[in-house]
C-alpha cells in the first residue's frame, strides 16, 4: 500500500490514467484488507477480555 501511494504521489505526472487507476485501486483494496483485519483483532481482544 506504501509503495502504491508513494509511487502515485511521486511520480503522477508520469503514470498513464490506467496506471493511476490501477495504483489507486491496489490502495484501496489492501486498506479495506488492512481495516478488515483492524476490525477482527479488535473483536478478538474483545473476547478475551471477556466483552
Amino acid at each position: 500500500m506504501v509503495g502504491s501511494a508513494s509511487t502515485l504521489a511521486e511520480n503522477d505526472d508520469k503514470l498513464r490514467p490506467e496506471d493511476r487507476r490501477e495504483l489507486s485501486r491496489a490502495i484501496y483494496d489492501e486498506a479495506r484488507r488492512m481495516s478488515n483485519l483492524v476490525n477482527n483483532i479488535l473483536d478478538m481482544a474483545r473476547l478475551d477480555a471477556g466483552w
